[in-house]
């Protein structure tokens, strides 16, 4: 019976050390990516809404991405996001035609912007499908139900930046909250 009681107790101290390991781990998870939402997915978020809103008027989009390229100073970030924004655009076009003459390297950023103007979507929508998307990366090496959990938690976050940026249209006034943090991860 001893033996009993002296395993039970060590298992109990187990499960307590875990618990307390993973309230830390969440802590820390949601921690950074409330970081990185404030800083890198609101400068994606807004580049998306000024591209949308330059699309949807007929302004020139080329503005949208050098503003972008300027908050951006890491050149292979940039590079991978223009490979990847041109191929977010093939995969649209085979959805959207109108999209076939788009196709061309460019931000994600402004990729999705031209996207969701062509399908019809409002900005705030586009801010929080770029926000919800970016953060949906940063828990995908994460437990799946944590991961979940954690968005939960983040969802008032990702709302509030889809709401801040959500009435910008001018490539000049996308923020640049996230140079300082990407410039410093970079090096």
């Amino acid at each position: 019976m001893n033996e009993t009681w002296l395993l039970n107790l060590l298992a109990e101290r187990r499960t307590r050390r875990d618990t307390d390991t993973e309230l830390a781990e969440m802590s820390s998870t949601v921690h950074a990516c409330r970081v990185r939402l404030l800083t890198v997915t609101t400068v994606e978020a807004a580049t998306a809404v000024v591209a949308l809103n330059a699309v949807t008027s007929g302004v020139d989009r080329f503005p949208v991405a050098d503003a972008w390229k300027v908050r951006t100073p890491d050149p292979y970030t940039r590079m991978l996001s223009r490979e990847e924004g041109r191929s977010l655009l093939a995969r649209a076009a085979e959805s959207y035609p109108e999209l076939v003459a788009e196709v061309r390297p460019c931000p994600v950023p402004v990729a999705v912007g031209i996207i969701a103007a062509t399908m019809g979507l409002g900005a705030e929508d586009v801010a929080r499908i770029v926000g919800y998307d970016d953060m949906r990366m940063m828990l995908s090496d994460h437990n799946p139900a944590d991961a979940h959990v954690w968005m939960q938690l983040l969802l008032p976050d990702i709302k509030a930046m889809g709401r801040q940026v959500a009435h910008l249209d001018d490539p000049m006034r996308i923020p640049a909250t996230g140079a300082a943090l990407l410039g410093a991860f970079a090096s």
